[in-house]
């Protein structure tokens, strides 16, 4: 909103979506490159490291959900940003309880479920949003974003990773009793 009228906002809008969205895909595309390498150095199991591929190919349509949300709220558009939000909750709910009570899906699986999940409703708030989107003509803003972007990205990155990190160094680190001292005192914290 620091934008004067509404044509920079979208440029804004588009060129910081677009430049989360190829930063993520570029850090993608190393991960998988190296992956290898990667589970090696980490010495996680093949089975592990699946599942960290899956949660890692979720976060360019998280990008997009998270942004479509953003702008939804913060613009009052209620009802698009109800049908986002709710829709995503109800779905998310209904796939957890199919996948499990219904047809007894693997961990594995929920997971693949959980991907086209947040692919749809990713998309699906990059449609939502598509009035504030416009083909850029130039990232004028690029390096007041990455300023801005990359402490930012750092910082949320580790954020949300924090719990996964913590699950693989436990399980592959910590013998079953310093498991049990860490779960009494990780709630003891709380």
């Amino acid at each position: 909103y620091d934008e004067n009228n509404f044509n920079d906002r979208q440029y804004l809008v588009t060129q910081t979506i677009t430049i989360q969205i190829i930063i993520s895909s570029v850090i993608i595309f190393f991960l998988f490159l190296f992956q290898e390498t990667l589970s090696n150095f980490i010495s996680i199991p093949d089975k592990t490291f699946e599942f960290i591929k899956l949660m890692i190919l979720i976060v360019p349509f998280g990008i997009m959900y998270t942004f479509a949300e953003s702008i939804l709220r913060l613009t009052s558009d209620l009802k698009n940003y109800l049908l986002l939000t709710l829709g995503f909750m109800i779905m998310t709910l209904l796939i957890i309880y199919v996948s499990t009570e219904v047809i007894q899906a693997s961990l594995y699986d929920i997971f693949k479920f959980l991907f086209f999940l947040w692919a749809f409703f990713g998309l699906l708030g990059l449609f939502l949003i598509r009035k504030w989107l416009r083909m850029p003509k130039s990232m004028v803003n690029l390096k007041k974003m990455l300023l801005y972007g990359i402490p930012m990205g750092a910082v949320v990155l580790l954020d949300s990773s924090q719990a996964v990190i913590e699950r693989i160094i436990i399980a592959n680190v910590v013998s079953s009793e310093g498991l049990g001292f860490f779960a009494v005192a990780s709630k003891i914290a709380i």
